[in-house]
């Protein structure tokens, strides 16, 4: 096997070049999409194999299905941008050839290891496998995404592993970590940022300035005018050299310690990407969205909202890693959407679905109640969608290729009279639309017809019984963090008015074209379809006293 290296040209941007530089024992990059997240990532994997070698190293990631899907994909291409090929300068899951070198904790099984040239290896470590948080004693962590992973099980399982081949290695490197991530939606992700309260501590409190900051980048992309855009870059310049981020030193448990965190915005890789990416990205996504994915803004979360106990407690990930494994690393089957590898679903028993049906977007919610736990669990395990010109029979074929897979071919199909409505390219309904691709597509419907749309105050009521737990009679609530994304978001955005009537959804996001209209209240309103239609009606509470029979559990 050849060991020539021939690299193609790269060159490393702001960021990724101070990272580099700073060499500290903890990295931590919070930068948004399209600043180099997985370059840098690269960079550090590919540095630490050649100066720890026969060192054992983990990738970890909260799923299997991410590390595979979502981290491993980019970084393998990378690895080939610097001149490092499989199967000539390392390998996924299986025996390194006989002349290589063995890492000096060698494993007994290679299944979920990657080996490199020098006898360095990679454990391929997932939060959803039993155990494998708590591994062999490891030289260096690497993280990718860090928001997704869970950080208590990363305090009581991985960190602790950090105390592998001391007498190896003098690198300030060894029994480091590394962790890259765009900016967290929850507090699931905030204990990202508290890696970086060293610069407040010492007296450079940069909040302010990233806010001008942000201000500023939005005016320059919307502003059309040369004259104000070449005043606004040299402001937005000003301000960025005032943001100084630098390395900073510390003992722990009596061994010196560096740690160096920073955070990037979109126009930090602005060679790389172009303006006209930025401008791309401004027309499609939300205010909130983009200033959370491309400016790194942390987000403007609604208060109070029409789901105020919604919360990071009710969100999970989970996929069928067996599964997985079958698939042997073959990237392009890996990365194709379909129901084989999720681990949350029966595929021996009906799934539920709700449409919230429209003209700009047809939204679908899936649901399954999960009966193995204690205490039974409604699990939101996807959402779907399509926008105009597709159609309702659009996203009924999108439910159906995703779920081909999907054992008890019947779906119980739960709808209020805003199905029941015509709409004007059709002689049936929306529902009759519905129940007829279904058909077509070899799926049988139980229909679930509730009747009239449930009053916005009951929903509310029943929505804060529910998701805080507060009624045994129903089961606990939960949503597939992977699957439903534009569902949750839709969810925590959605504010809620206080009219003579009661509590009703905000809507205005919903009459806006040019907002997001996945991200409008629309999905929430398909999961309350199937919630409370399943639940409420079923129980024969719909009463405006929903509120004051359910204060206590009967």
């Amino acid at each position: 096997m050849s060991k020539l290296i021939i690299p193609k040209r790269f060159s490393l941007n702001r960021p990724q070049l101070l990272t580099a530089l700073a060499n500290a024992t903890i990295q931590v990059d919070k930068w948004p999409r399209g600043t180099g997240k997985s370059t840098g990532f690269s960079w550090k994997s590919k540095k630490i194999s050649h100066v720890m070698p026969r060192g054992r190293f983990a990738f970890i990631g909260p799923s299997y299905q991410r590390l595979l899907t979502r981290t491993l994909p980019p970084v393998i291409k990378q690895w080939e941008k610097f001149g490092y090929y499989q199967d000539s300068h390392y390998v996924i899951g299986t025996k390194p050839p006989k002349e290589w070198p063995k890492p000096f904790l060698a494993p007994l099984d290679y299944k979920h290891f990657i080996t490199w040239y020098t006898g360095a290896g990679f454990d391929l470590v997932s939060q959803d496998r039993s155990g494998d948080s708590r591994g062999p004693d490891w030289d260096y962590l690497l993280m990718d995404e860090g928001l997704t992973l869970d950080y208590f099980k990363l305090q009581t399982e991985t960190f602790a592993t950090l105390r592998g081949n001391k007498q190896e290695f003098s690198t300030s490197l060894h029994h480091g970590i590394t962790v890259a991530s765009s900016q967290p939606y929850d507090s699931a992700g905030a204990w990202i940022s508290e890696f970086g309260n060293y610069y407040l501590e010492n007296g450079h409190d940069y909040a302010p300035l990233k806010q001008q900051l942000v201000k500023l980048q939005l005016e320059f992309i919307d502003s059309n005018d040369l004259k104000l855009q070449s005043q606004l870059w040299l402001e937005i310049l000003e301000i960025k050299r005032k943001i100084k981020y630098y390395k900073h030193h510390y003992n722990l448990h009596n061994k010196k310690m560096t740690l160096f965190y920073s955070e990037a915005d979109i126009f930090d890789n602005i060679e790389n990407v172009g303006f006209n990416y930025i401008k791309s990205q401004r027309r499609v996504l939300s205010d909130m969205m983009f200033k959370v994915e491309i400016l790194n803004s942390p987000v403007d979360k609604v208060e109070d909202g029409f789901y105020p106990y919604l919360s990071d407690k009710h969100k999970y990930i989970k996929f069928d890693n067996d599964a997985i494994d079958s698939f042997n690393f073959n990237f392009d089957e890996l990365t194709k959407p379909t129901s084989r590898f999720d681990g949350d679903i029966d595929p021996h028993t009906p799934l539920d679905i709700a449409i919230d049906p429209g003209y700009h977007i047809n939204f679908m919610v899936v649901g399954q109640l999960n009966t193995t736990s204690t205490k039974p669990d409604y699990r939101f395990v996807n959402a779907l969608f399509v926008k105009k010109p597709k159609l309702i029979q659009d996203v009924v074929d999108k439910f159906c290729d995703y779920y081909s897979a999907h054992q008890y071919k019947t779906v119980r199909y739960v709808y209020d009279q805003t199905s029941t409505g015509h709409h004007a390219s059709s002689k049936l309904t929306y529902a009759e639309e519905v129940i007829k691709r279904f058909h077509e597509r070899g799926w049988n419907v139980e229909q679930v017809h509730i009747g009239a749309v449930p009053d916005p105050q009951e929903r509310y009521l029943f929505w804060g019984v529910a998701l805080a737990g507060n009624d045994q009679r129903l089961p606990g609530i939960s949503f597939n963090r992977d699957h439903c994304k534009y569902l949750l978001i839709s969810m925590e955005l959605t504010g809620v008015i206080a009219s003579r009537d009661g509590f009703k959804k905000e809507k205005k996001w919903e009459k806006n074209s040019a907002f997001p209209q996945e991200e409008a209240p629309h999905a929430s309103d398909a999961a309350d379809t199937l919630f409370f239609g399943l639940f409420a009606t079923d129980m024969g509470k719909r009463t405006n006293t929903l509120g004051m029979a359910w204060s206590s559990s009967e």
